[in-house]
């Protein structure tokens, strides 16, 4: 077991890594736009700023289409979890009574929420003893997609808000699958994936104020907890663009002007209008999340869609 002093700085070292490639031009992981402040005023705010975003049910369809559609078929969903003892919540996030409440009404397993934000965790199960006091919870802090999660019982894993997808690549999406198999086991798992390539739509969710500022976060993040020079978070801004080719949405940071600077010593340059992706946020077919599931050794149990058709959720189970 390593000291909490060395897992500390493996993730530190994790950060400054991530930092310096993205200004080589690869993509920075979702993770890291869900941070909290350290202090008042700290600009390091990712995690708030998503939840408000994501209130704004008029223009984010997502949260708006993903609860109306777990609300609809929560007893359908809970149903194929067969005899299970826990609910997992992978990627937890803040969404406890409008989304996981509904599938708990269903079924007398206790929960577990899974995150790498603690203040996401300690919401959800404050929740959780507030509406099911006499129901077990088992808080996990943990990096799902690096980390192995232990769980006492037979599960059943869901994960929502797009996560599968969301800062992700159809590699990615296959590197999830494999490492969630052993947890997974022969249980089932749910997941919700966004289709939607409606141009109007997207634009309005994601070049919205609150998202914009949450993916220039990280920047802030970079200056907080890296040791920078001559970094100058403000002279920066957000692009969203659609993508045709990758059918992914690109959140992207752009400079506003030509900038050297150093991250732990190692020293960038970027240009004026240089675009730095920051997250593809994929909008796949589900026959394609389909065919990824099957050959990540998973089998199709049910496909349900949202009254748009642009949210979909696949119940997988792991094959023997």
């Amino acid at each position: 077991m390593l000291s909490n002093k060395i897992q500390e700085q493996n993730k530190f070292d994790g950060f400054a890594q991530a930092a310096i490639g993205f200004f080589q031009h690869k993509r920075l992981a979702g993770r890291y736009t869900y941070g909290s402040p350290l202090y008042e005023g700290d600009p390091v705010n990712g995690a708030e700023l998503q939840k408000h975003w994501m209130a704004d049910t008029e223009n984010y369809y997502i949260y708006r289409n993903e609860t109306k559609l777990i609300h609809d078929h929560a007893r359908q969903i809970i149903n194929h979890g067969g005899n299970f003892d826990i609910l997992a919540d992978l990627g937890c996030g803040a969404a406890f009574k409008s989304k996981i409440c509904p599938l708990l009404m269903n079924t007398l397993a206790s929960y577990a929420p899974i995150d790498i934000n603690t203040e996401y965790l300690e919401g959800c199960t404050r929740d959780m003893n507030d509406i099911f006091p006499m129901r077990s919870v088992y808080p996990v802090h943990v990096d799902f997609t690096k980390e192995d999660i232990s769980l006492p019982g037979r599960i059943f894993s869901v994960m929502f808000g797009n996560t599968i997808t969301n800062w992700a690549t159809l590699d990615s999406i296959r590197d999830i699958l494999k490492r969630l198999k052993p947890f997974i086991g022969d249980g089932c798992f749910a997941f919700t994936h966004d289709t939607n390539q409606d141009l109007e739509s997207l634009h309005k969710a994601y070049r919205h104020s609150l998202f914009a500022e949450a993916t220039l976060s990280p920047l802030y993040m970079m200056k907080r907890d890296l040791q920078t020079k001559d970094f100058e978070p403000d002279s920066w801004r957000y692009l969203g663009k659609w993508e045709e080719s990758t059918s992914s949405y690109d959140a992207c940071m752009v400079p506003l002007k030509d900038m050297t600077f150093s991250i732990e010593g190692q020293e960038v340059s970027v240009k004026k209008d240089e675009v730095f992706i920051q997250a593809a946020l994929l909008k796949i077919p589900s026959d394609i999340i389909q065919m990824i599931v099957k050959r990540a050794g998973y089998d199709i149990v049910d496909t349900i869609y949202d009254y748009q058709r642009r949210i979909v959720l696949q119940v997988i189970k792991g094959r023997k």
